[in-house]
């Protein structure tokens, strides 16, 4: 799977100049037998949003008529500031942390992005924190030590610094804040160039799993006295979270149920996207969702089940169109 993704990633390197030129601007519907190329955005490797993105890459050149895409590797956050700018078609997002973003209520912006879209439901995004020293315990042992926060441009900094401050440690003061990605911080883990790892993903996440199929990984659980201080700090922060459990099947380091933190993601777009082509993405994926599926394990959660769960803002029109077209929503539930 790794050098799948490695391949898709070069792969898709390759294609960005070209796909920004093409998408520097909203796309247009395409004339008959007129091409549209579209840039889709994840996350870097090592998480389930890369490969679904890839996913939905494959769907379009796919099933789409018209329109052709690339996914691109990069941070989840900057490809959502790259997205709201109408300089990327269609990312993935969290779906509690958009509306924050949609009413202003976050730091990750400066203001409110009212252009910001819904467009479909996708999978839970499940957090992590693990090390190889049997010696962190909990989250407070993690004073003093140097974490893998996540790539330059992740969400995933945002969530790590949360989590941690809400357990009284500040970053770069009680921790040494690493800024490192995917399969690159398990590799640091694994080297003793970092000694804990957060990470976020479906609950079968590559690079959590490719150490724990190497080494004895231990998985640091969120400390019970401070649930409700973790939860309330993710959402004073636009990050807002659930509690949920990870099977210990899923990792031979789990000896327990893993308890932790998560939120369902989604498709996101901004509000000139043009509608038809939407329309026709909105559909691709639905009536081609199982190839999700074969590109990641928490591809198997997408569900029209879940639409209206966690919506936190509009619904683009050419996704709408579509939802009512197979009877699922009669109308955009968001009332703002």
């Amino acid at each position: 799977m790794r050098k799948l993704l490695l391949l898709i990633v070069s792969t898709s390197l390759a294609l960005l100049l070209a796909a920004m030129a093409a998408c520097a601007a909203p796309a247009p519907t395409p004339a008959p037998g007129e091409e549209v190329h579209v840039m889709v955005g994840g996350s870097g490797p090592g998480g389930a949003f890369y490969p679904l993105s890839c996913g939905l890459m494959t769907v379009i050149n796919e099933h789409v008529p018209d329109v052709k895409a690339t996914a691109i590797a990069s941070g989840a956050l900057a490809n959502l500031r790259m997205t709201l700018k109408g300089e990327m078609f269609m990312t993935l997002w969290m779906n509690e942390s958009s509306g924050a973003i949609y009413r202003g209520e976050t730091d990750m912006f400066d203001e409110a992005q009212p252009q910001i879209r819904w467009v479909s439901t996708a999978h839970g995004n499940w957090k992590f924190f693990v090390t190889l020293d049997p010696e962190i315990k909990t989250l407070y042992d993690i004073k003093g030590k140097k974490v893998a926060m996540g790539g330059p441009g992740t969400i995933d900094i945002n969530y790590c610094e949360t989590f941690l401050g809400a357990v009284g440690l500040e970053r770069d003061v009680d921790y040494e804040g690493v800024l490192l990605d995917g399969f690159e911080a398990g590799e640091a883990l694994i080297d003793g160039r970092v000694d804990v790892k957060y990470a976020s993903g479906g609950q079968n996440t590559p690079s959590i799993a490719e150490v724990d199929a190497m080494k004895n990984l231990y998985f640091i659980p969120f400390p019970e006295d401070k649930w409700d201080a973790i939860l309330a700090a993710a959402e004073d922060a636009g990050l807002a979270q659930i509690r949920g459990s990870i099977s210990q099947d899923l990792y031979k380091g789990l000896t327990e149920d893993y308890k932790t933190m998560v939120d369902l993601c989604g498709w996101f777009t901004y509000e000139d996207a043009d509608e038809e082509i939407i329309y026709k993405v909105t559909k691709g994926l639905w009536e081609n969702v199982d190839i999700m599926a074969l590109v990641h394990p928490a591809g198997a959660e997408f569900s029209l089940e879940h639409v209206k769960v966690g919506m936190k803002l509009p619904i683009h029109p050419g996704a709408l169109r579509y939802y009512k077209e197979i009877g699922v929503l009669t109308e955009d539930p968001f009332k703002g």
